[in-house]
Parts: structure tokens; sequence; C-alpha cells
């Protein structure tokens, strides 16, 4: 893997809890560059990490690599819950940042039902 090319920082967490919104900030950040959709699904993707060697060229197509100095960072909350996922994120980079946005479960529970019942 090229070490110029490598992710700073992933969002992870509960459903309803704010990493949408945690995202959308980011996004407005001009010393953070997201990845070009919420929730990539690479790290969590059976099919990827069913070669020895992992390709992430991938992975990374979705950043822009050209402005150097940015941090770069992507939201997937599932990853959180995905067994194998943070093992993969480790062997990628052991330094990544992880973010995880957590919310009361009766607090999130009623706002997911909100949702669903509208």
């Amino acid at each position: 893997m090229n070490q110029k090319k490598i992710v700073s920082f992933l969002i992870v967490g509960a459903q309803k809890a704010g990493t949408s919104a945690l995202d959308y900030y980011l996004r407005n950040h001009i010393e953070i560059q997201m990845a070009s959709r919420k929730e990539v699904h690479f790290f969590d993707n059976e099919k990827v990490f069913k070669s020895k060697k992992i390709d992430y060229s991938e992975y990374h197509d979705y950043f822009d690599w050209s402005g150097a100095s940015l941090l770069r960072g992507e939201c997937t909350p599932n990853y959180m819950y995905w067994e194998c996922s943070m093992r993969r994120i480790f062997l990628y980079n052991p330094k990544i940042k992880i973010i995880a946005c957590l919310r009361n479960p009766i607090d999130r529970a009623y706002s997911s039902w909100n949702m669903e019942k509208n």
C-alpha cells in the first residue's frame, strides 16, 4: 500500500446517534476531506477481504489525494458492529482515530421509532 495514501479517521456509531450530522459538519471544514459518499462500507465488505492481498485502491478512490495536508476520514457507522472490521481497520492503519457516536439507548430507540413511524 502506498503510505502517502492513508485515511486518518473513521466515524462509527449507533443509528440515530448523530453520525450523519458529524459527517455533514466535517465536510464543511477546510482542513478535512471526507469520502465522496457517506457509508463507504469498505471494511465490512466480505468480498474485498476474501483475498490475502487486500487492494486498497478501491477504498482510496473515494478520496481526492491532490491536497497532501488534508486529514481524510469517512463515516460508516456499521463498522462498530461488524465483527471483523476493527481488526481490518487496524491492519490498514494502526494509528487511525476512531470516533464513536453513541446515544442514550432509550432516546435512540424513541428517535428510531419516530423515524419508522413517519
